[in-house]
Order: C-alpha cells, then sequence, then structure tokens
C-alpha cells in the first residue's frame, strides 16, 4: 500500500475547508457582539461609558500563549518520546511499514495545520468564557473537592469519546470520507505526535475542539479540571500518533489509534475503546505487515526525523 497523493487546490474537501474557515470567522464575529452584551467579569473586556470594549492587548497575549502552548506540547512529546527510547535501550517503537509513511507534508497538510492552530486559539478563548458563565464551573481554591476534580476528570474523557466515537464514526461513510476524514488518513503510520494528530481537515478539527465545550457544559467541575483535561487530551492525542507503545490499563492505549489508522473502519474513540466495545467497532491490535525488502524511503522511529519544517 503507498500513500494517496495530496489533493489539489480546488478539489471539494479544500473548497469545504475553506467555506468552514470563512463561515467559522463570521460565528466569532456575532460570538463577540453577544460577548459586548454580557455583564460578567471578563479579563479580555471591560466597561467604558461608552459600553463595553475588548481588551485587544490581552486577547493577542492570550493568543499567542496558546500559539506557542501547543508548539510546546510538540516539542515535548516529541523529546519525551525520544528520551523514553534512549533511556529503555530494549524498548522498541511500535512496528511500522515504511510504505506506509507520509515522509513529506505536502502544502495542504501545512495549510490544514495551520489552520487548526487559529481555531485551537479561538477554541480556547470561546472555552475560557463559557466557563466564567457557567455556574457549575467553580474558580476558587476553597471550592476544589474530589468530584468536581478526580471524578470530573475521569467522566470528561469518557463523555468527550462519546460524543468523538460517534462523529468519528460518522465521517467513515463513504459519502463523507472523501470530503472531510480521508485527508487525515494519508498518513498510515503516524510519527509526528501533534502535527500527525491536528493534519487533519478543518471542520473536523473544529467539531472535535468544540466538543471539549460541551462537555464542560454538561458536567459539573473545577476550573483546573478544565485546564488538566485540555493538557492531558493533547498529550495523549499526540502521543496516538506516535510510535511509542503506551498502556494505561483498562483506559488508553497507544495501538488502539495505530489500528485505526491501518483499519479505519474500527477503534474509533480518541482515549478509551468503552464506546467502539460497545457498539462492536472495536479491533485488537495485530502488528503491520513489514515489506520483505528495505523501503527506499525507510523511516527512522524518533518523530525528531520527521518535524514540519
Amino acid at each position: 500500500m503507498v500513500v494517496a497523493p495530496p489533493s489539489k487546490l480546488w478539489d471539494a474537501p479544500n473548497v469545504i475547508a475553506g467555506v468552514v474557515m470563512v463561515g467559522f470567522l463570521y460565528v466569532v464575529r456575532q460570538v463577540a457582539k453577544l460577548e459586548q452584551q454580557q455583564t460578567a467579569w471578563s479579563p479580555f473586556w471591560r466597561d467604558t461609558s461608552s459600553g463595553r470594549e475588548p481588551i485587544f492587548s490581552r486577547m493577542v497575549v492570550f493568543g499567542t500563549g496558546i500559539a506557542l502552548g501547543m508548539e510546546a506540547l510538540q516539542h515535548i512529546v516529541e523529546q519525551g518520546v525520544n528520551f523514553h527510547f534512549r533511556r529503555k535501550k530494549d524498548a522498541l517503537p511500535l512496528p511500522h511499514n515504511p510504505n506506509q509513511h507520509l515522509d513529506e507534508l505536502a502544502t495542504i497538510d501545512k495549510l490544514f495545520i495551520a489552520c487548526n492552530k487559529l481555531l485551537t486559539v479561538f477554541f480556547v478563548y470561546h472555552l475560557t468564557q463559557a466557563s466564567l458563565l457557567f455556574p457549575h464551573v467553580k474558580w476558587a481554591l476553597a471550592e476544589l473537592t474530589f468530584m468536581n476534580t478526580i471524578g470530573a476528570l475521569i467522566l470528561f474523557f469518557f463523555v468527550y469519546d462519546f460524543g468523538y466515537a460517534t462523529f468519528h464514526w460518522v465521517l467513515h461513510w463513504p459519502s463523507l470520507y472523501r470530503l472531510i476524514h480521508m485527508h487525515h488518513h494519508r498518513q498510515i503510520s503516524p510519527t509526528r505526535g501533534n502535527y500527525d494528530a491536528i493534519n487533519v481537515h478543518p471542520f473536523e478539527f473544529l467539531v472535535g475542539e468544540y466538543n471539549h465545550l460541551f462537555v464542560v457544559w454538561l458536567v459539573p467541575c473545577h476550573a483546573f479540571t478544565i485546564l488538566a483535561f485540555l493538557i492531558c487530551g493533547g498529550v495523549l492525542a499526540s502521543l496516538n500518533h506516535t510510535r511509542l507503545d503506551l498502556q494505561i490499563p483498562g483506559f488508553y492505549d497507544v495501538r488502539n489509534h495505530d489500528v485505526h489508522h491501518r483499519w479505519p473502519r474500527s477503534n474509533y474513540g480518541q482515549y478509551t475503546m468503552v464506546w467502539d466495545r460497545a457498539f462492536g467497532w472495536y479491533r485488537d491490535y495485530a502488528p503491520p505487515k513489514l515489506p520483505k525488502r528495505p523501503s527506499s524511503n525507510a523511516l527512522v522511529a524518533d518523530a525528531s526525523k520527521a518535524k514540519v519544517p
């Protein structure tokens, strides 16, 4: 099996991506108008004699921090995986078929990654604003409890994956697959961590990100729990796209997502396979078939050799 070629500029998936981005920015503008009418305190808005005004300097600093945080996530996961293999000489990366690896990112890959980084900035901003408005999200240290921290965090992952796995299953319907999700499956043997994780169609990324906000709306929690959810979720989603054989018994296994990239009609969950088992989508891990002769594009296992330029 060889890696599928990238789509061309005016192919339907890319046109849809452009419409999604324009539409999303329009929605952001409409949401900003609603924010202007709010009376609740926000670090990004101030009340003046002429009405409520945005504090653009804080928004820029906040957005820059989120963008830098994404780069830090990529670096930490990348270096952490490499450190693990250097420290444990007997540790082996998950086997992969180098013929199924996307060695070079095409222009459309880099463009989608850039779009999704921008969407992340808006998402985290909206999540912060929503968390300040939701009465069931606690902010005071005195309000920390086991249920709104550890209990809520565990529930977050299972509730999130119910929505994500179902949405992911829908994306694999043949009529939708070629328009949205097929782009992500050009990479059959992921290695790059966060870069491979967010190399998806913007519509898919948008729904996946704002699913976090939906979960926070549903589950009473503390603000620290939301932060932990975003960080832990980002790390686990990135590790899903490396060759690190990491397993958390009863909860998480990198191999499950590796199976999904090779057998796309299975293992739709991001973190847990609870819903895949419940709906009959689960497939056990089996090592990929390897070529008998070395490939001309043989891949070094560590992700640092496969960065985005």
